[in-house]
């Protein structure tokens, strides 16, 4: 299965629970008005070693290249949005962008506008998985994964969010790229 079919596989369930999180309340008062999540036309993990035969998850492996990958996304439009990066046991994002969720570690939040030169609509995230399990891309503080991998090596999943930041964050659109931590 190639990549883009792998990824788009989970595109859709990943866009099913973001629609789903971001609906109005039960409680009888009406939907906020989020507007339109910001559109994802791209996203895609470039690990720091080549794939084996016959695996299909992208190699991050701190004994190859340094460690280093990187991870690329293009927004078709969007007035503004965050843009959250997580390690994951699953290709589904949290229900709410900003806060913690049970499996899942956010190693990378920006804000971003169409022009702004450190995170448009097209960006590239450099980042490096060490030989101490602590995962660091440009412009972010570390995070130390070592208890949430356990042992190496591990299946994992990169998550990406982005959320219309004209709404605070309530509308959002995302996508999983499988990867194998070494």
């Amino acid at each position: 299965m190639s990549r883009f079919h792998r990824t788009v596989r989970h595109a859709l369930p990943v866009a099913a629970v973001l629609l789903a999180a971001c609906k109005g309340g039960g409680d009888g008062r009406p939907a906020i008005d989020e507007g339109p999540p910001p559109e994802l036309r791209s996203y895609d993990v470039r690990g720091s070693a080549d794939k084996l035969p016959l695996l299909q998850a992208e190699q991050i492996d701190s004994r190859s290249n340094d460690g280093r990958f990187r991870i690329d996304w293009e927004i078709a439009q969007a007035n503004g949005y965050e843009a959250d990066v997580y390690v994951s046991d699953n290709p589904y994002p949290p229900l709410m962008p900003y806060g913690g969720a049970d499996g899942k570690i956010r190693f990378a939040s920006l804000y971003c506008w169409d022009e702004s030169p450190d995170c448009g609509l097209k960006h590239t995230l450099n980042c490096r998985f060490d030989p101490h399990n602590v995962l660091e891309c440009e412009g972010q503080g570390a995070v130390d994964l070592t208890q949430w991998l356990g042992e190496l090596p591990r299946d994992a999943w990169i998550v990406f969010t982005a959320c219309n930041r004209q709404d605070g964050g309530r509308s959002c659109a995302g996508s999983a790229v499988e990867v194998e931590f070494r």
